[in-house]
């Protein structure tokens, strides 16, 4: 524990202190902390972008609703791991305009079961993958490359795109009970 704190002491500017929080977050993966201390806001994902790069990490990025957690969203998430800091999260709103009854688990529910999150209200989390850049962007199979939002910015900054839709498992699922 004393290493860890003294890690993010060092990391800091001049003589400083290590918040409980901080040194939480230096021991424990990211899939045991709560739900508020997950979510980033994208005011503050420059500071985690710089030290996350710094420490040598690839910042991957993957995104979805993630709504009601299936075999897809695993194998997705389990893909990204290695490569994947940052999730991007569609807001309630966001999941709302996706259909009727969506979302079925609010956002702060959606981010208990993943990793760091940044939940973003647009449709689309483009904003997010051109301010972000990541080195890989993760998406679920059934999309051709050219499909894929963001792979152009991806691209062009010499990142890759890995592939691996709830909404088309809502449909089925709903579909299959009338």
């Amino acid at each position: 524990m004393a290493n860890a704190a003294a890690a993010v002491a060092v990391s800091k500017k001049g003589t400083a202190v290590v918040a409980s929080a901080e040194l939480r977050r230096k021991i424990l993966p990211h899939a045991f902390l709560a739900a508020e201390e997950k979510i980033i806001a994208t005011s503050s994902d420059d500071k985690y972008l710089l030290d996350w790069r710094k420490q040598g990490l690839r910042v991957g990025f993957a995104n979805g609703g993630f709504d009601i957690i299936r075999p897809g969203h695993v194998k997705v998430l389990t893909a990204a791991r290695g490569a994947c800091v940052i999730v991007g999260l569609n807001s309630d709103a966001s999941v709302t305009r996706k259909g009727e009854g969506r979302p079925v688990h609010n956002e702060r529910a959606r981010s208990e079961v993943l990793a760091v999150v940044v939940i973003f209200e647009e449709d689309t989390p483009l904003n997010l993958i051109t301010h972000m850049k990541p080195s890989v962007l993760v998406k679920s199979g059934g999309y051709a490359r050219e499909q894929v939002i963001g792979h152009e910015v991806v691209s062009a900054n010499g990142g890759e795109i890995e592939g691996f839709s709830t909404t088309s498992h809502v449909r089925r699922a709903r579909e299959s009970h009338r």
